[in-house]
């Protein structure tokens, strides 16, 4: 199916009967930069919208997929729809795709660049790495828990919880490196768990039984470990570790939030296109 021609044929229909792309987008109960994709070739009409556009227009629905009056090629019309469907449902899979990976790469920029701040802050004002370790492991950890769900197609969360459960004794040793003490290790380990898994169990809900959208539940799952969790664990631990630990709760409450409003942004600007 040859969009240009499609496009150019749509436009030829329309301007014989005189209609602009805003008089034919009302009639159909779309933009008028929906009908100039069309047009052009950028796009294609719904597919049930396809007999409504047939029926403006004057012709029948496989001579509009076909972009020529009585066209000599599927005379079926039936068929034609279908393998339009078909060829829609492959250009939608596509974009899917497209999407996916820009969302990753935004997600992973956000990350290096929350990741960079903090050792950078950390090592101008020490000197050294000690407490941006801590940041750095839990930004870490939510990157191996995000990116299965947007990558995986079946047991995706499975391998979330999985790749949490084998994360988190890590990362407890990791805030017992960083503290140089190890009398606490196991009380501390218990509380941790239980909120980090409450916190992962409300991220997965929303995920699973909810319609919010994949990014805007993302930029949720930052503020709830970013910040919910973060402050909560600085509160337990916080008679464990010098002062410092506030300069590092501070910094990952605030770039956690800082990730989730670009996230958010990014997908509202990406559904205000989408929706063109």
């Amino acid at each position: 199916m040859d969009s240009k021609k499609v496009g150019s044929f749509i436009s030829e229909l329309r301007k014989k009967k005189n209609m602009t792309q805003q008089e034919l987008g009302n009639k159909l109960n779309v933009t008028n930069k929906a009908v100039s994709k069309w047009e052009t070739g950028d796009g294609y009409p719904e597919i049930t919208t396809i007999p409504a556009l047939a029926e403006v227009l004057g012709v029948s629905t496989s001579e509009l997929l076909n972009g020529e009056i009585k066209g000599k090629g599927m005379n079926d019309e039936k068929e034609v729809v279908k393998k339009f469907n078909i060829n829609l449902k492959m250009i939608n899979k596509l974009k899917e795709g497209n999407n996916t990976n820009r969302i990753l790469f935004v997600i992973t920029s956000a990350f290096l660049i929350g990741i960079f701040t903090c050792m950078l802050c950390d090592y101008l004002i020490n000197k050294a790495f000690g407490w941006s370790l801590y940041p750095l492991g839990a930004l870490l950890i939510i990157w191996l828990i995000i990116i299965p769900i947007f990558k995986l197609k079946k047991h995706r969360i499975i391998i979330s919880f999985t790749v949490f459960a084998l994360s988190v004794i890590p990362y407890l040793f990791l805030i017992e490196y960083i503290a140089g003490e190890k009398r606490w290790v196991m009380p501390l380990a218990l509380p941790i768990a239980i909120l980090s898994i409450i916190a992962l169990y409300i991220v997965l809900y929303l995920f699973i039984y909810t319609q919010i959208r994949k990014l805007y539940v993302t930029a949720i799952s930052f503020i709830i470990f970013g910040v919910g969790i973060n402050i909560a664990l600085g509160q337990i631990i916080g008679e464990f570790v010098n002062h410092q630990q506030n300069t590092s709760t501070f910094i990952n409450v605030f770039l956690s939030i800082f990730i989730a409003c670009i996230i958010v942004m990014f997908e509202y600007k990406r559904t205000r296109k989408s929706s063109e």
